[in-house]
């Protein structure tokens, strides 16, 4: 199940479940954050090499995980709760046993591809070969947080998705610390990841109550709704990993492994732009169904809004300071890496929503599946080009111009849809207002570029930004007093402690 799905079914719950979607979203931060940190310890500890086939197997393992599922995860967040309580265990449980036939085809072309895909490397093929087990044990173990978050357990997930991405780090970051070799750093990685299925089987088999047959829908229910929900999430993943590969095709280890440390978005941006969205998506589909066409904007553009005082500060920070940033993360060995991330940070002022969520508010769905499959296909056809003309920029550039593409495609879709001009379409004003103060922010805290430690630049350069935002933010009402103390009760995890709302299986 991918973080986009994952949030838009942890906020449709009805509002008073929704206090716990807060924890949704954090788990998700903190799973980015998790991964992160696994590529800082893997640049620290392995040869250039190395780093770069573990890279692969976790690409190719991340890409399976995303849409060999078929949206069956997804489904069940949305027929569980249509189901009577007494159904419950079971349609969980018969839900995992689908996800793991559905790995089976996967798992037999690993096995078969493995050679081939090793590239006549030893250890990569006995990679590939792992992650076939991998995949069987990975897949089936995504039905048990789809499950917590249909009961809106949302503690119960947040725990669970905390465990799966600290188990998954440590799987492959102590072996890798410890000098192992990628083939004893993927025993390790599947191994784990048996272990977690185990878990999953715990929970359906030992610790829910109900039976175990008798659920009102079938396997091919499940895929009947789930793929059409989520095709384009799926395509999505591809988009967003297509470049990648490309490199690794075109330009080798070498160039893959750098690029792919630095083409990524910061764990924050897609979390909360689609966290954001999500929650607000019933009462938009209300606004547009009773015809209120202002209230329906206003609802989008607040949450817009709210979501751009994070981003804009966001953006000048790391723009600011990449270079200290991918030297802390990644040594020095790695720096080239800031050229892919610092064209990837071009996304940032744009993720002030999931356009996609918007558009369902309306009803609409084909655009989005169909600009997804565009930004793909624009996507894949740039990076070979692009990386030929300007080098690690190229197929980020790439991948930004997609993502540009599919934003422009949905929101002139939505301005026709409303019957607004362009200016209208996105509260543009405030915006830009949160953008300007941020920059202003970002003035005095460049001084920091002056200090001679990477670790002082960053802790300098973030206390001189944020305090200069917040100060010149509340001066000029841009920010809030309620959007500090909302982000006050999300850092204290106010939700792990809030009146229960789960629902007895």
């Amino acid at each position: 199940m991918s973080d986009e799905e994952e949030l838009e079914a942890a906020t449709a719950a009805p509002r008073p479940a929704r206090g716990g979607a807060a924890l949704a979203t954090l788990a998700l931060v903190l799973t980015g954050v998790l991964q992160l940190l696994l590529l800082a310890v893997l640049a620290r500890a392995l040869t250039k090499a190395e780093l770069g086939a573990a890279q692969l197997l976790v690409l190719v393992s991340t890409t399976i995980s995303a849409v060999a599922p078929l949206g069956v995860p997804t489904a069940l967040t949305v027929f569980l709760p249509r189901r009577p309580a007494s159904e419950a265990r079971a349609l969980g449980w018969w839900g995992t046993v689908f996800l793991g036939l559905l790995g089976l085809p996967w798992a037999i072309g690993l096995l078969l591809l493995a050679p081939r895909l090793g590239g006549g490397d030893p250890a990569l093929t006995y990679g590939f070969q792992l992650l076939a087990l991998f995949t069987l044990a990975d897949l089936p173990s995504q039905a048990l947080p789809s499950y917590q978050l249909a009961l809106h357990r949302h503690a119960s997930y947040f725990r669970t998705t905390l465990a799966f991405a600290v188990t998954r780090l440590l799987s492959i970051a102590i072996p890798a610390m410890l000098g192992a070799g990628l083939a004893r750093i993927f025993e390790l990685y599947t191994a784990i990841a048996v272990l977690r299925l185990g878990w999953c089987l715990v929970v359906f088999l030992g610790q829910e109550r109900g039976p175990l047959r008798g659920a009102g829908t079938s396997g091919g229910e499940l895929v009947r709704f789930g793929v059409p929900v989520s095709l384009s999430f799926m395509v999505n993943k591809l988009n967003v990993q297509v470049d990648k590969y490309l490199v690794r095709i075109v330009a080798g280890v070498g160039a893959f492994t750098v690029y792919n440390l630095g083409a990524v978005e910061i764990p924050l941006v897609a979390t909360l732009a689609y966290s954001a969205t999500s929650a607000i998506v019933p009462q938009l589909s209300l606004a547009h169904h009773e015809g209120k066409r202002a209230q329906f904007l206003e609802l989008w553009h607040a949450s817009a809004v709210k979501v751009g005082l994070i981003m804009m500060p966001a953006f000048w920070f790391f723009m600011l300071f990449a270079e200290p940033a991918m030297r802390v993360l990644f040594t020095a060995g790695f720096v080239e890496a800031v050229i892919p991330f610092r064209v990837y940070l071009l996304l940032l002022p744009l993720r002030v929503c999931a356009y996609s969520g918007i558009l369902r508010a309306l009803g609409e769905s084909r655009p989005v599946v169909t600009s997804s499959v565009v930004a793909l296909l624009l996507n894949a056809a740039l990076v070979v080009p692009l990386w030929h003309a300007f080098g690690l920029a190229g197929p980020a550039f790439a991948a930004v111009l997609s993502q540009v593409l599919a934003a422009a495609v949905l929101l002139r879709v939505i301005r026709a849809r409303l019957e607004l001009g362009w200016w209208q379409t996105l509260p543009y004003p405030a915006l830009a207002r949160s953008f300007g103060v941020a920059g202003l922010a970002a003035i005095p805290a460049s001084l920091a570029l002056l200090l001679a430690s990477d670790p002082l630049k960053l802790l300098a350069g973030a206390v001189l930004l944020v305090t200069g935002y917040l100060v010149v933010g509340r001066m000029t009402g841009v920010i809030p007093a309620e959007d500090l103390r909302a982000l006050r009760d999300l850092v204290a995890l106010k939700g792990l402690k809030g009146p229960a709302t789960a629902r007895k299986g």
